[in-house]
């Protein structure tokens, strides 16, 4: 893929009721491109995973197996009235390629952070997986 992510906006049509009869339309969706993203060292993209504001993964591919809450002896602090905009996180994009991880944040995408793996190290990233841990002490 080059190191390209095209992001698209898909808008769906419900149908309309008119005297207790279903109006369907011909045109049931619409798609079009909303962002391309290009990564500069055009490595080949092997992962897209959206995060929450907690920066768990969320979505049908996430393989992250649920935790039991009462096997958690620790709580996570949430702070429920933000004094900053800033406070408040969104949802997150993270983008894995061979050499490096870029987040976006959503829905603007604009570039959040990155991490460049190749340049430090010297290795290329072949598999992702995303996993959750928790300590029992």
């Amino acid at each position: 893929n080059g190191g390209h992510v095209y992001v698209y906006s898909i808008i769906g049509f419900e149908s309309q009721t008119l005297n207790r009869t279903t109006i369907t339309t011909d045109q049931t969706s619409s798609c079009s491109l909303a962002k391309e993203i290009r990564l500069k060292h055009k490595a080949p993209v092997l992962s897209i995973i959206v995060l929450d504001g907690l920066n768990q993964s969320i979505g049908q591919g996430s393989n992250i197996p649920l935790i039991d809450s009462k096997f958690l002896t620790t709580e996570i602090p949430i702070q429920t009235t933000p004094t900053h905009s800033e406070n408040v996180t969104s949802h997150k994009v993270l983008i894995c390629s061979e050499e490096q991880f870029k987040i976006f944040t959503l829905p603007h995408l604009k570039p959040s952070g990155k991490f460049k793996l190749t340049a430090t190290e010297g290795t290329r990233v072949r598999k992702i997986n995303i996993n959750q841990f928790a300590s029992k002490t």
